[in-house]
């Protein structure tokens, strides 16, 4: 009897040290891995601002158009017959922002009173299109990077026999404009990607993909 239970002692011995061998080999062939994702998130930024003149359209200081430094989004103008005046819209690419497309609405209440050289030769001259006659939308003709700085035009002149009595800025005890007549731009930024093939800085944007991004991205501007 005691032969028989010391005989299935160590065949129980046998098994258990068969099953240890198998964990620990098991042990051994596991694996594990995982992927860490990292997110960030792209932006568009623009300002737009132009020289700080006097009521003559007169710079009051240096300026420099590839700064924000002391430069403005509003200026008042004294009209005089035949008098030239700087104004010098400017946009300002963000740093960090995407490759983009720039846009700008004119409203340009002066435009029969203006001698040449005209606003809309200006802009023409530093690569703006017009793209929609109606709501006088133009688009500039390349793709802009961060910290670009575009031009839009430079000044304007009066015609030597503007009457300037009937453009008189009129405002409400606000400040709010009421009546007379005003230059006002409003500058709009679009991503680049996704509505052309080469997003690269500098790139020619052509006149149909300014007009179809537009159209596509008009309504999220809210006007």
């Amino acid at each position: 009897m005691r032969t028989k239970t010391k005989a299935l002692a160590l065949a129980l011995c046998a098994v258990l040290l068969v099953v240890s061998t198998v964990f620990v080999t098991m042990a051994f062939l596991t694996d594990r891995d995982f992927v860490k994702n990292t997110f960030t998130f792209g932006q568009v930024g623009i300002s737009l601002d132009e020289a700080d003149v006097d009521s003559n359209g007169v710079v009051e200081a240096g300026d420099d158009r590839e700064s924000t430094e002391g430069r403005v989004q509003e200026n008042e103008y004294h009209l005089i017959p035949g008098h030239n005046y700087v104004k010098d819209p400017t946009i300002h690419v963000d740093d960090g922002s995407e490759n983009c497309l720039l846009f700008v609405k004119l409203e340009n209440g002066l435009k029969d009173i203006i001698a040449s050289k005209t606003i809309e030769e200006q802009m023409q001259g530093y690569g703006w299109t017009l793209i929609d006659s109606t709501n006088n939308i133009w688009a500039y003709n390349e793709v802009v990077a961060e910290n670009d700085h575009i031009k839009v035009f430079d000044e304007f002149t009066l015609t030597e026999n503007a009457d300037v009595s009937k453009y008189a800025t009129e405002k409400d005890a606000q400040g709010n404009v009421t009546g007379g007549a005003f230059i006002n731009l409003t500058a709009y930024a679009v991503q680049a990607d996704g509505f052309i093939a080469n997003t690269t800085a500098g790139t020619t944007v052509s006149t149909d993909d300014a007009t179809a991004t537009w159209t596509a991205t008009a309504n999220s501007f809210g006007n």
